[in-house]
């Protein structure tokens, strides 16, 4: 098998269900917000009423956390955000289905309602940038739902029940999800049946329009071996975190490498710039504007008016002097 550089991401793709085929909702229960202050689009916030207050707020652009905050719901994030963590951490303390835990796919975020997946945050057909911030205590740590996400600094996924980061498109969700990480991501709970980042009901038509890209290079999101279709690839920050047995029915993981990647595309080399060539014979033969021929009369008949005046006051001044 050839394996994975873990100087591309360290990461390996694997193809296995991790969470039921649930449809992701966005609709959630809604905490009644709190008054925030908005300055140059920025509100800072430091608790779950402030951010759900910030998150539906227009004319707010930038969410700042200024402490670490816990929700009771997940946060679905549906206008176009920069959420700045400022190393501080998002924790769900709400409840899961059936009274369940963080291992228990589905929320009931009110008395006997299922409410989806519990993801910390859900981008949400939206343009999402993260930046400096733990996600913890869920199903997933960060959803991307047919949103367009991009991850800067340090984000921790550490501490959800299935897993960091999914990439789906959702029920009656048309906009297929980007990732774009520019960041470091740190899952220190990696494992087999926990990855960092997969993608999920994704079809193979649409895997080659989803872009994921870690600090420039393009991964793979849906590949086919033995032409078995893999409806889900998983990627691991550590090759050690692998499944090492066969997934009857789907593929051999062992047959899952390198070539799962799209190839980096190199640079095309510049062509050498050539001499240009000897440029004097073709000046000659330009016409300037400045000494064509109706310039050079204008020039001939001055110099003639010149000489004209020229001698006729060196007649009068031969006269004067008589």
């Amino acid at each position: 098998m050839k394996k994975v550089s873990k100087i591309m991401f360290g990461l390996a793709a694997l193809a296995i269900v991790v969470s039921p085929a649930i449809p992701v909702y966005a609709q959630e229960p809604t905490t009644p917000g709190s008054e925030i202050e908005v300055q140059n689009g920025v509100a800072q916030v430091k608790d779950e009423a402030e951010f759900r207050a910030a998150m539906n707020n227009a004319e707010v652009k930038t969410i700042e956390l200024t402490t670490d905050i816990t929700i009771e719901n997940k946060l679905n994030i549906i206008q176009d955000k920069t959420i700045i963590g400022n190393n501080h951490s998002i924790t769900y303390v709400g409840k899961f289905k059936n009274d369940g835990d963080k291992y228990t796919w589905g929320s009931a975020a009110t008395e006997g309602e299922f409410v989806g997946g519990v993801y910390v945050i859900q981008a949400y057909t939206s343009n999402v940038t993260l930046r400096d911030i733990t996600l913890t205590g869920a199903n997933v740590g960060l959803g991307v739902n047919g949103a367009n996400v991009t991850l800067e600094g340090t984000i921790n996924v550490t501490g959800n029940g299935f897993g960091g980061i999914e990439v789906t498109k959702g029920q009656d969700v048309q906009v297929l999800p980007s990732l774009t990480i520019n960041g470091t991501i740190v899952n220190e709970d990696e494992v087999a049946a926990r990855p960092t980042l997969w993608t999920d009901n994704i079809t193979a038509e649409e895997a080659e329009d989803v872009a994921i890209k870690y600090q420039g290079v393009e991964l793979a999101v849906s590949v086919t071996k033995d032409g078995k279709t893999i409806p889900q690839v998983q990627l691991f920050l550590n090759e050690e975190n692998k499944p090492t047995t066969d997934i009857p029915g789907i593929t051999d993981v062992a047959d899952l490498d390198a070539a799962d990647y799209r190839p980096v595309t190199e640079p095309e080399t510049p062509e050498e710039p050539t001499t240009p060539p000897d440029t004097q014979d073709r000046v000659e033969d330009v016409e300037n504007p400045e000494t064509s021929d109706q310039g050079l009369l204008y020039m001939a008949l001055s110099v003639i008016g010149l000489g004209g005046l020229a001698v006729s006051m060196k007649k009068f001044m031969t006269r004067k002097q008589n």
